[in-house]
């Protein structure tokens, strides 16, 4: 079984983008809820994690662009002890809209000024970019795609951080 979680509304919107479009290596059938759902901690996921069957192996893949924050496993210790509990990191630093200067081509003009403004800032200050909810539904399923693989060439994260193109079926 996996969970989805997602640190906010506009990784949610994207997975169930990608979800939608069977562009995932898993199925809504395999996760729980059969959505991704916004999560900042795991804790808060307890109720529905405590409702599978015992012995059931539970992949939390967590989305977003902050990981400094430890998730406090300890209600999940018998789970966890058991090894049917774990958790992978995934990261979208700097920020979920850098997809959106990718897809766009804008990411040379971004990089000439990223020390000074966020992707978040620069897709509000540029004309050419909408509000990332409304990108992520009206752009091309196979640009996002390309957006993310692009992204993962581009980027270095920690080594326990995985990036949304291992999610992406090859």
């Amino acid at each position: 079984m996996i969970l989805l979680a997602c640190e906010g509304k506009s990784e949610v919107l994207l997975m169930q983008r990608l979800l939608d479009a069977h562009a995932l290596r898993f199925d809504a059938s395999e996760i729980l809820d059969r959505r991704p759902i916004h999560l900042r901690q795991l804790k808060d996921a307890k109720a529905m994690i405590n409702i599978l069957p015992i012995g059931t192996c539970l992949e939390v893949y967590r989305i977003g662009d902050t990981q400094k924050d430890e998730w406090d496993l300890s209600p999940f210790a018998s789970r966890q002890s058991r090894g049917n509990l774990k958790v992978h990191r995934i990261c979208t630093k700097p920020e979920i809209e850098i997809l959106e200067i990718i897809c766009l081509g804008l990411l040379p003009e971004y990089q000439k000024g990223k020390q000074k403004v966020s992707p978040k800032r620069f897709t509000r200050m540029n004309k050419a970019c909408l509000p990332f909810p409304e990108f992520v539904m009206k752009e091309d399923i196979g640009s996002l795609v390309e957006a993310i693989r692009a992204y993962k060439r581009l980027k270095r994260h920690q080594i326990d951080e995985g990036f949304l193109a291992d999610l992406l079926l090859q």
